[in-house]
């Protein structure tokens, strides 16, 4: 009843589209129609983890049935409703099994929909940071995971070091799910590294793993670095490898690139890209993956010197020493497609005909390079 009178007097005294959350529980088809009827357009759905889990570790009577049984409900209005279904993943008290059931519950849910998985964060006293405390997953302050982002993927898996590659699987199946694919990962896919031999085996042996968790933690760390600069259009270009890294990184919000060429060096990679861009591109930043730890002040700073229309190319100057990323105008994109392979970019920077812009930077990541384990753990965030 609280529901229906909610529903009548906002569209009479607001009527604007609105979004909420609700429990598999408390669902029912007479509710949703209520709310689509009256402006929602967005639902989000809280599963949380296994019936298991939601049962013993988090204390709520939630069934994966009930899940299912919301799930067929709010799809009636797929056509009105865009839904979000949120799970809590990278938790110590998961078994295997626990995730593995998550995971082909999340398989049998009417798509479309939206997955936000998120990762266990235990909030200092709470009956969980307690219960963690005393069974020794929390030894120090750092181990609660309260200082991480929810959606700092390789951080947490590496913090808690359970079940890692599972966690890794259930975290890059964030994103939009449809009948065939779940955000980056395809449903033949995820059915290939859910055959027990290989869950078996990848539970073991972590070292695949880690290698996917330590790339997968750069691109994060460069792909939020270049969003809050304030640069919208990603593209990503794979070469080595290009196949499997697209099906086990998050992608989501990035243009793929595949250089077929990249043997041929960095300059290929870059041609690459100046022919997809758009044709209104004013510019493009280049980024190396090997240079994850460059400041958001040096990217802001050189998109300024760029915008100030003075320069073809932007080269970022610490210490006397040019370095990472570089921005070239669109004035130089032909001459960078004409340019050596094996000469590669440097051949148009020091042209004469094009305007050079060296930015002083007080950052000396601008050339620090990534490329051995020992360089992994020094990644400073700037």
């Amino acid at each position: 009843e609280h529901i229906k009178d909610f529903c009548k007097k906002y569209k009479e005294k607001v009527n604007m589209r609105f979004k909420c959350l609700t429990d598999p529980n408390t669902t029912s088809d007479e509710k949703i129609k209520a709310l689509v009827d009256a402006g929602c357009t967005d639902i989000i759905i809280g599963i949380q983890g296994d019936e298991r889990v939601n049962k013993e570790i988090y204390h709520r009577s939630q069934t994966n049935q009930s899940v299912l049984n919301a799930a067929k409900i709010v799809n009636k209005y797929k056509h009105k409703l865009a839904v979000m279904y949120d799970t809590i993943t990278t938790n110590p008290y998961e078994k295997p099994e626990d995730i593995i059931n998550l995971i082909r519950l999340l398989q049998k849910i009417p798509k479309p929909y939206f997955l936000s998985v998120n990762n266990l964060v235990f909030f200092t006293s709470t009956p969980l940071y307690y219960k963690a405390k005393q069974d020794g997953i929390i030894k120090k302050p750092e181990d609660s995971a309260a200082n991480l982002n929810y959606w700092d993927r390789s951080a947490h898996i590496l913090l808690k070091k359970r079940n890692m590659y599972l966690n890794l699987i259930i975290n890059l199946m964030r994103g939009v799910a449809t009948k065939n694919r779940y955000g980056i990962m395809p449903n033949f896919l995820l059915n290939y590294l859910l055959k027990p031999k290989r869950v078996k085996h990848n539970l073991k042996n972590h070292f695949p793993t880690l290698i996917a968790l330590r790339f997968l933690s750069v691109l994060d760390l460069i792909r939020e670095k270049i969003t809050e600069a304030g640069i919208k259009n990603i593209y990503l270009v794979l070469g080595a490898d290009a196949e499997y890294l697209r099906n086990n990184l998050n992608t989501e919000n990035l243009n793929i690139i595949i250089n077929k060429s990249w043997q041929n060096g960095q300059l290929s990679s870059l041609k690459a890209a100046i022919k997809r861009v758009k044709k209104e591109t004013d510019g493009i930043i280049m980024f190396l993956i090997d240079h994850p730890s460059v400041k958001v002040s040096t990217i802001k700073k050189l998109l300024e010197a760029f915008r100030e229309g003075s320069a073809d190319i932007i080269v970022p100057e610490y210490e006397g020493r040019g370095g990472h990323p570089v921005i070239f105008s669109r004035n130089v994109f032909i001459a960078l497609l004409q340019a050596p392979l094996n000469e590669g970019a440097r051949a148009v920077v020091r042209n004469t005909k094009y305007i050079t812009k060296r930015i002083r930077v007080n950052d000396r990541h601008i050339r620090q390079d990534i490329d051995t384990p020992e360089d992994f753990k020094k990644i400073g965030t700037g």
